[in-house]
Formats: structure tokens, C-alpha cells, sequence
């Protein structure tokens, strides 16, 4: 299976689980992860996508412990099972997220900002 089809099956699947999957790309900075998954609750994924029994080459490493270090959760995915678990996860947290309660703050910080103060 090629990695090609990995990461088509990642993008439809999680879009599938409700939250957004988008190539990412960073102009100036090689290695960094394929992907970049968006969930309902504000969390943010890196993805990197490997070929079945491949690793990342060192710099992609090197890319992945730098965003670990800022406590980002970075995945490295080589098959469609992989993705599969991804997905159930993107699933659980959408269905988790309390909708009601995000646009109250929503709305409470969109009026502090108006106001020209800081959010409690």
C-alpha cells in the first residue's frame, strides 16, 4: 500500500469523524507532518504518514520532538488500521464536545473582547 493511499483514506475518514484534516505544509521548515487534524474542542493532531513498515527519516524526527516538546500529540501512521484508531478517537471527542457550552463562551469572550478586556 502506498503512502499516497494512507493519507487519502486518514483525510476521509476523520472529515467522516467530524473534525477537519488538512495537508499541511510549512514554507521553510522540510520535515514537518503530512497532516493537521482539527477537533471540535479547540485540540489540535500532527500527522505524519508513512508507507507500511517505514520510519520517519531523521529530520522528521527531529520536527516531531520539536512540537512534542510544546506538548503537541503527534501521530505517525502506516496503515489503514492505524487510521482507523485515529478515527474512533476523532469520533469520541467530537461526540464529547458540549456544543451549548463552547458557543456560551464563545460568546462571553467575544463580548469581553469588545470591551477591551482579558478573559477570567
Amino acid at each position: 500500500m502506498l503512502e499516497s493511499e494512507i493519507e487519502k483514506y486518514l483525510k476521509t475518514e476523520v472529515e467522516k469523524a467530524g473534525a477537519l484534516c488538512w495537508k499541511f505544509m510549512s514554507p521553510g521548515n522540510a520535515g514537518v507532518p503530512d497532516r493537521i487534524v482539527l477537533l471540535p474542542d479547540g485540540r489540535t493532531w500532527f500527522i505524519e504518514l508513512k508507507a507500511p513498515g517505514k520510519a520517519p527519516r531523521p529530520l522528521q524526527m527531529k520536527r516531531i520532538r520539536q512540537l512534542q516538546s510544546l506538548k503537541q500529540r503527534v501521530f505517525v501512521i502506516d496503515s489503514k488500521e492505524e487510521v482507523d484508531t485515529l478515527a474512533e478517537m476523532a469520533r469520541f471527542v467530537t461526540e464529547s464536545v458540549n456544543y451549548a457550552e463552547v458557543a456560551d463562551i464563545a460568546e462571553q469572550v467575544e463580548k469581553t473582547l469588545q470591551k477591551g478586556k482579558t478573559p477570567k
